[in-house]
């Protein structure tokens, strides 16, 4: 024992520091005079009388009876077993007159303690630390919640923290909870806490593979006091001990970490499970919202990345036009076992991008209300609140609480529901691209218009084009004012002997699938306005597809009305398969209705389709429009002597057409509605 640790244990027995100097130089020296004393020490013999005056009532000096006196010191063991029973003596007596001192203070204190006060205090080294989470464990009422690392859990078994807690638990109604990371690196250890943990405590892991190994190490109490470690994880690494904890009953930081704590138990897995999955190196099946947008972003990566057979997509017609770009990395792989299957709405926007993708994936259109959702070899499925392939930083929100599954019967069930919806999805197919929306010129010179539902007029076989435009002089408000001047005053036309007409009118391309038993149409219904010169009514042209002298074009097969007005449209496709299959039902058996930017039309009578061996059964259809308001006029001229002045406000319209057999959803690209509608037709004066 070296002299400053003797000088220490000296000073704890109660001695000041002269005084232990004195005794060290007495026990070592032997007998002496305070002359000796005093001139080997180097101090005033008064004071050198003082000190051993003490150090004699301290039980420590011994004196002889000679004259002059000497001093000889006590030997250090009887000095140690002094000190010890000195403090059992006090001890004792503090015990004995325990009750009498609560008591008294009782009776002298004011003011109790609230306990409601937000403390806040700080333990520093690890047996301490580890000290306060066994007497939390002991004074736990309903609930502990431990978030610690392997090597935390390690430590607190080797300080016996949970020493007697099995009985406890068998005893108890009390919740137990340990949470810690699972991995390959501590899976030896994590088999000795399973092993050590054999009684009914709940302990789980979270999944490193998505970033959630590295969490808080926290223990919260009845969720009213919490220790939450504030040093640095490498200081256990390191071999450090010294920790240090924050203690606190502060609400709102337990329930902060609570909550933390909370959302990681919902998304860990049993840690029997975990070791499992370990060492056979398969996946538990898990599903969890995985809330911080970055883990997901990188998750997804990581699976389209590591992607072999086969990606199934569906996404919103914004997340197709980012689609392009992200699916090339996966193309420059050359992975010719690869398929790549996406369903997305088709609108003009992303038509040119969808068949650009046709090149090395399939595309199919699908209405807008499904759920965003990307599965990767039936073993990662994501499901997105927003498109998730936009791939720079600001972004990252339409990854937060991202669903991820690797649950493979989940993800079956779910990829029999989608291939479902593959089968009665079309395709914006070659034929939509190359003949019908290819840019041509009219017999005029005339370029086609840039809105694409419009290049449907192209190829309708029973008129030309002779002018069309969006005048910077006509403006949406202006064909709306025309309208409602129309209502409350009838006004003649300027054209001798023209027809005036304010409807809403819409058009819908329809490629049904092979068991509708139907070719190609394209069907035009009309919702023609009371103040019209003629009145009101409804009206539908249905057209087919068919090959004539002058190419492939739509050509007039039916018309279906309300009304003897009717006859007018039977004269306009004079020449047509239409002039002679004119049918005029009730109301009540057919009907065009339109709602805001949703124009609705539905027959119950079965229309023969002249002149293929075809019957268009009771059915019904529906555009719905969206996206900015196109203004503009067009003029037609009909094979039949017709001329069509027209102006209108109109909007790309998605395509549903509801047959008995099924329900079809045509892409925005097939369909167009004139919200607003003001014609005119007439047969031009003979020159």
């Amino acid at each position: 024992m070296g002299r400053k640790t003797l000088e220490t244990a000296l000073k704890t027995f109660g001695l000041t520091g002269k005084e232990a100097e004195v005794y060290i130089f007495l026990a070592k020296q032997g007998v002496q005079k305070i002359s000796q004393i005093s001139k080997s020490l180097k101090k005033n013999k008064g004071l050198v009388y003082r000190i051993l005056k003490s150090l004699q009532q301290k039980g420590l000096v011994e004196i002889t009876l000679e004259s002059p006196t000497r001093y000889t010191a006590v030997p250090f063991e009887k000095v140690i077993d002094s000190f010890i029973k000195l403090r059992r003596q006090e001890a004792t007596q503090i015990e004995e007159a325990k009750n009498r001192l609560l008591s008294d203070w009782n009776r002298i204190s004011q003011t109790e303690l609230d306990s409601s006060l937000e403390k806040f205090g700080v333990i520093e080294g690890t047996q301490k630390i580890y000290k306060k989470i066994s007497q939390m464990l002991k004074e736990t009422e309903k609930e502990i919640t431990m978030g610690l690392l392997v090597p935390d859990l390690l430590d607190a078994e080797r300080l016996g923290v949970f020493d007697g807690l099995n009985e406890t638990i068998k005893n108890s109604m009390i919740k137990f909870k340990i949470l810690t990371q699972i991995s390959k690196e501590n899976l030896n250890a994590l088999k000795i806490l399973k092993t050590r943990f054999n009684f009914a405590l709940d302990f789980r892991g979270t999944n490193q593979s998505f970033g959630l190994s590295s969490f808080s190490r926290v223990i919260i109490r009845d969720n009213e006091e919490i220790v939450l470690f504030i040093s640095d994880e490498r200081v256990k690494t390191s071999g450090n001990q010294n920790e240090v904890c924050l203690l606190t009953n502060c609400k709102s930081i337990i329930q902060a970490f609570g909550s933390f704590l909370n959302e990681l138990w919902k998304n860990s897995i049993p840690l029997e499970q975990g070791i499992i999955q370990i060492e056979t190196g398969k996946p538990f099946p898990q599903m969890l919202v995985i809330k911080d947008a970055k883990i997901a972003k990188e998750k997804f990566a990581e699976s389209l990345e590591n992607s072999q057979n086969e990606i199934l997509i569906v996404t919103s017609s914004e997340g197709l036009l980012d689609l392009k770009d992200w699916l090339m990395q996966l193309r420059k792989r050359n992975n010719a076992r690869l398929k790549i299957r996406i369903m997305a709405p088709i609108i003009e926007k992303n038509l040119e991008i969808s068949q650009n993708l046709l090149e090395f994936c399939e595309v199919k259109h699908i209405p807008s209300s499904y759920i965003e959702t990307v599965i990767i070899d039936e073993k990662h499925l994501f499901q997105f609140k927003h498109s998730p392939l936009k791939t720079n930083s600001k972004f990252l929100p339409f990854f937060e609480n991202t669903l991820y599954t690797n649950d493979i019967e989940y993800i079956e069930k779910t990829k029999n529901m989608l291939n479902d919806l593959w089968k009665k999805s079309p395709v914006p197919s070659h034929f939509t691209i190359e003949s019908i929306f290819k840019p041509t010129k009219n017999p005029l010179g005339n370029q086609i218009s840039t809105f694409t539902p419009l290049k449907n007029f192209r190829r309708v076989i029973s008129f030309n084009i002779e002018k069309e435009g969006s005048s910077r002089k006509l403006t949406e408000k202006d064909v709306l004012n025309k309208i409602l001047k129309a209502k409350m005053k009838s006004e003649p036309s300027e054209i001798k002997n023209a027809v005036k007409f304010y409807a809403s009118t819409g058009q819908a391309i329809i490629r049904p699938p092979k068991y509708f038993n139907l070719p190609d149409m394209m069907l035009h219904a009309f919702h023609v306005d009371k103040q019209s010169t003629n009145g009101g009514g409804n009206s539908l042209v249905v057209f087919l597809w068919l090959d004539t002298p002058s190419g492939f074009g739509f050509v007039p097969v039916a018309i279906v009305g309300n009304n003897s007005s009717q006859k007018v449209l039977k004269r306009i496709f004079q020449g047509t398969p239409a002039e002679n299959n004119l049918h005029i039902l009730n109301q009540d058996k057919f009907s065009v209705r339109i709602h805001g930017n949703t124009l609705f039309s539905v027959w119950t009578e079965e229309i023969p389709l002249i002149p293929l061996k075809y019957t268009l059964p009771p059915s019904c259809f529906s555009l719905e429009g969206f996206g900015k308001v196109k203004t503009g006029n067009i003029s037609i001229v009909y094979r039949s002597g017709f001329k069509n002045w027209m102006e209108f406000n109109a909007l790309e319209a998605l395509v549903t057409f509801y047959h008995p057999s099924s329900k079809y959803s045509g892409p925005g690209t097939d369909g167009i509605l004139f919200r607003e509608y003001i014609g005119e037709h007439y047969i031009p004066p003979k020159t």
